[in-house]
């Protein structure tokens, strides 16, 4: 972009030196003319109308020599205008570039904060009913234990009740033999 402006730069200043060039040329070759016709009319008429005729060659000079210097500040504005209509059109550009990113930023940092606590939530929840699985799991191996050591216990326990009661069965029906015979 830079090496397009200086090359748009070096073209205007080219032509701009052309122009100057020529308008020299042209301004010297009517001065030239302006002057051998002045030189003309005054061996010619000397002494009729000498004011009149400087005074119109002095205008027409002014007029011709503020002419160029009008074009050339026109030039000079048309140039200036032209700089900074871009330069403003780039700084518009670069204001909304700038909005654009914030404004990208923001949507991509919303957009994270929303699947953050998306899988968070997720997380949370896959936690949550794994470790209730895994407390009902050891609850539910706890209990059969428990269970399987209360049966062993109220078996040994029947086991005992039982062997009592066969030896007083046993002592019982040796006492009943022994009273029966």
């Amino acid at each position: 972009m830079f090496t397009a402006r200086k090359h748009y730069r070096t073209e205007v200043d080219s032509v701009i030196l052309l122009q100057s060039l020529a308008r020299k040329r042209t301004s010297y070759l009517s001065y030239q003319a302006l002057r051998s016709s002045i030189i003309v009319l005054q061996s010619r008429q000397r002494y009729f109308k000498t004011i009149s005729l400087v005074i119109r060659i002095q205008r027409a000079y002014r007029r011709y020599s503020e002419s160029k210097k009008y074009c050339h500040i026109r030039l000079c504005a048309i140039v200036i205008q032209t700089h900074f209509r871009l330069w403003h059109a780039m700084q518009v550009y670069r204001a909304k570039q700038q909005a654009a990113i914030k404004l990208q930023a923001q949507w991509r940092r919303f957009a994270a904060e929303e699947t953050f606590w998306f899988f968070y939530n997720s997380a949370v929840i896959v936690q949550t009913f794994t470790r209730q699985f895994l407390a009902q799991k050891k609850y539910y191996s706890t209990r059969s234990i428990v269970i399987a050591s209360q049966a062993n216990v109220r078996r040994a326990l029947e086991v005992k009740g039982y062997s009592k009661k066969k030896k007083a069965v046993v002592v019982l029906q040796k006492y009943s033999r022994s009273y029966n015979s």
